[in-house]
C-alpha cells in the first residue's frame, strides 16, 4: 500500500480547476517568443508554431518567463453539430497585456494582470467540422512562483458541461510513495447521465523536477456514470518528486489534470560537492561578522499591539555595518513559549498584523535580510532585472545573499 502524507495539486490553464466545465481547447500547445498572434492564428492548425507547451506546469518551469512578449498557440476543433448554439471565448492570464486571435482574426485584449474577457465567436470566422487555431500574445507575463493561475477555453454558447469528468483520486492526504513500491495512481472518469458511456484515450506523461521525461504511456478507456476508478500503473520510480500530466480528448472536448507526486523523498540521493575553496570562504565571512558589534536594540511598538499579544522592533548590525530589522511578537503574559522564527520570501516583506491572529501563546520573530522590507534602507537593489538574487552575483565576497 502506498503511505500518503499530503496533497499538492497544481492548477492547469486550459481548466482553471473545473473539470466539468466543457472546454473545446486541447491542454497541450505551442509556445513562441515574440511573434504575432493575428498571423499565427491565421497559419493553417496543425503546423508548428514554436516549442512545445505543458498547459498544466507553470511558465517559470518551462523556461518561458521572462517577462518579453510571446505567444501562445492551440488548435481547436468547432464540431458542425453545435453551429447553431455557437461558440465562446473566455481567458484571464496573469500578464500586463493579453491578445486574443482566431484563424487571422483579432477579437480582444486584456491590459491588467488577471482580468477577465468573455465574448462569442462570430459563426463565419469558424472552420466547421475542421480545426481552427487560436493564439494569445502575452506581455509581460508575471512570476507566478509555480502556480498555474492563468484560464482560456472555447466552449459552447449555451453552457453546455462536459459529457465526462476526469479527477485523480488517490487516498487522502499526501501524494507520496514508499520506496520500492509500484506507484498506482487511481484516477476517475465520470459520464453525466446524459452522455451515458463515452470512450476515449488518456494520455499520461510523468517528468521529474529535472524536467526529464519518465514514463510516457496512452490508455483506453470507457467512461460510465459509476465511473469506477481506472488504476494507472506508473512503474517503481527513483526517490523524488514528479508531476504527472493527464490529457484526454472525447466528443471534441479536452480534459486535463497535473499532479505532483512523491517517492521516498527522505531517500532523495541529492550531495553535489563542494565548490574548491568553499570552507575557506565562510571561514572569511565568518571572521568578518564576528569582527561587527551587533548593537541590539528592542523597542516596543504598543500601538500594533492587542490584549494577548506585544510587539517590537529588533534591530541588529551584520556584515558592512547595515542594519537589519525584525519584527517581534510575543504573549501579552509572561512565561515559556515555543518560539518561531520567519524568514522572508523573494520580494516579501515582514508584517507583523500576520502573527497577530489565531494562537498568542507563542513567540514570532519575522527578519527581514537586508533589502528587503524594513531592512532596505542601507541595501536596496530592488526586484526587477537583475533584482536582489543578481546584485554583486559577480562577487562572491559582496553578493547579496553571502
Amino acid at each position: 500500500m502506498a503511505t500518503w502524507r499530503g496533497i499538492f495539486l497544481l492548477g492547469f490553464l486550459f481548466l482553471a480547476g473545473a473539470a466539468e466545465a466543457q472546454n473545446l481547447l486541447p491542454a497541450d500547445g505551442s509556445f513562441q517568443p515574440g511573434g504575432d498572434a493575428a498571423t499565427l492564428s491565421a497559419a493553417a492548425a496543425g503546423t508548428p508554431a514554436g516549442a512545445a507547451f505543458n498547459t498544466g506546469l507553470s511558465w517559470e518551469r518551462q523556461g518561458f518567463h521572462n517577462g518579453e512578449p510571446a505567444c501562445l498557440t492551440v488548435d481547436f476543433p468547432a464540431p458542425a453539430a453545435w453551429r447553431e448554439t455557437g461558440l465562446c471565448y473566455e481567458f484571464a492570464l496573469r500578464a500586463d497585456r493579453v491578445e486574443l486571435c482566431v484563424n487571422g482574426r483579432r477579437l480582444a485584449t486584456a491590459t491588467g494582470a488577471g482580468q477577465r474577457v468573455t465574448g462569442e465567436l462570430s459563426r463565419e470566422l469558424l472552420r466547421w467540422g475542421g480545426p481552427n487555431r487560436l493564439s494569445l500574445r502575452v506581455e509581460g507575463h508575471q512570476w507566478t512562483g509555480g502556480d498555474v493561475p492563468d484560464l482560456v477555453r472555447v466552449f459552447p454558447a449555451d453552457g453546455a458541461d462536459a459529457p465526462i469528468t476526469l479527477a485523480a483520486e488517490p487516498p487522502p492526504l499526501w501524494h507520496e510513495y514508499a520506496a520500492e513500491e509500484e506507484v498506482v495512481l487511481p484516477v476517475r472518469l465520470r459520464a453525466t447521465a446524459e452522455a451515458g458511456r463515452v470512450a476515449g484515450t488518456l494520455h499520461v506523461r510523468v517528468e521529474s523536477d529535472f524536467h526529464e521525461r519518465v514514463l510516457a504511456l496512452e490508455t483506453a478507456y470507457v467512461a460510465t456514470a459509476d465511473g469506477a476508478p481506472l488504476a494507472l500503473r506508473l512503474g517503481r520510480l527513483a526517490p523524488g518528486f514528479y508531476a504527472v500530466s493527464l490529457r484526454t480528448t472525447a466528443a471534441d472536448f479536452s480534459l486535463a489534470q497535473d499532479l505532483w507526486i512523491a517517492v521516498a523523498p527522505t531517500r532523495i540521493a541529492a550531495a553535489p560537492p563542494a565548490p574548491a575553496g568553499l570552507a575557506d570562504y565562510w571561514d572569511r565571512a565568518r571572521a568578518e561578522l564576528a569582527q561587527v558589534a551587533p548593537e541590539f536594540r528592542v523597542t516596543p511598538e504598543p500601538a500594533l499591539g492587542t490584549e494577548r499579544q506585544r510587539v517590537f522592533t529588533v534591530a541588529m548590525r551584520s556584515v558592512g555595518g547595515v542594519e537589519l530589522r525584525a519584527w517581534l511578537v510575543t504573549p501579552a503574559r509572561a512565561g515559556r513559549y515555543p518560539a518561531i522564527l520567519h524568514l522572508p520570501g523573494y520580494g516579501v516583506g515582514m508584517q507583523p498584523q500576520w502573527f497577530l491572529e489565531g494562537r498568542a501563546d507563542v513567540v514570532h520573530l519575522a527578519l527581514d535580510i537586508r533589502g528587503h522590507g524594513r531592512s532596505a534602507g542601507q541595501v536596496n537593489p530592488g526586484f526587477g532585472l537583475p533584482g536582489f538574487v543578481g546584485h554583486q552575483i559577480h562577487d562572491a565576497e559582496a553578493y547579496v545573499y553571502r
